[in-house]
């Protein structure tokens, strides 16, 4: 993560090195999120009886949802292209936890339930693009895609079988999104957008004790994370 940083800053500092040489217009971008998100969740089990015979259940394979608020802060630089402009930016965001509870049924020798809780953060950093197209008004829609890091830190607790076990992950993101912009000075402008982004997966394993068997099971779990953002913010260009 550290690692991770430092070259963030780098990269930010030749890039606004470059903007100032090139008289790039530059601006810093404050956005709050309105983040649906999504944690496609698979967790299987392993056991085995008397040592031979082998089994894989489904624990549960569910969609899990939760609406969440979030924060984007960004440098970058704008340039003039046909009909418009085009901007590239570092932009470093936060996600609040998604939460989600559940109860599953699956079957071993006997029917079972797991009762389990999920809480899923993310931490990012990205490089995005917009194009920016002109209209003549104060109005100025745009499109764009972006591609960075993501750390993803989830929480799993299923509490009626000794679980609790917290995972991470570093991952490539990528997303893609649109939006619009209104110019309130030379310098100010207000932004509202949407993106959908795909923060990659977390995976694990751990054990799980399930009644009435007395052993532990071990247990795999990939949790899927993408979200549905809702942006509004504010840029100053200087």
């Amino acid at each position: 993560m550290n690692k991770m940083l430092l070259l963030a800053g780098i990269a930010t500092t030749l890039y606004a090195v470059n903007a100032n040489a090139m008289d790039f217009n530059q601006y810093v971008s404050a956005k709050s999120a309105f983040v649906k998100m999504e944690n496609d969740a698979d967790v299987n089990s392993h056991y085995s009886f008397s040592g031979t015979n082998h089994h894989h259940n489904k624990i549960f394979d569910n969609r899990h949802k939760d609406d969440v608020w979030g924060i984007r802060l960004a440098y970058g630089a704008a340039t003039p292209v046909k009909y418009g402009k085009l901007r590239g930016e570092l932009e470093f965001g936060w996600n609040d936890d998604a939460k989600d509870s559940s109860t599953n049924a699956f079957k071993v020798i006997t029917p079972s339930t797991v009762n389990a809780t999920t809480e899923t953060s993310v931490y990012s950093a990205m490089l995005n693009v917009y194009y920016d197209i002109e209209t003549g008004t104060k109005f100025t829609p745009y499109v764009g895609a972006g591609l960075g890091y993501a750390r993803v830190e989830s929480k799993a607790s299923l509490p009626d079988n000794g679980v609790s076990k917290k995972s991470s992950d570093n991952n490539l993101a990528w997303q893609i999104g649109a939006g619009v912009s209104y110019a309130m000075t030379d310098n100010i402008s207000f932004d509202a957008g949407y993106r959908y982004t795909d923060y990659g997966n977390v995976k694990d394993s751990y054990q799980m004790n399930v009644a009435p068997f007395k052993k532990s099971f071990d247990i795999t779990s990939k949790n899927d994370i993408i979200s549905h953002e809702f942006l509004l913010g504010a840029r100053y260009s200087f």
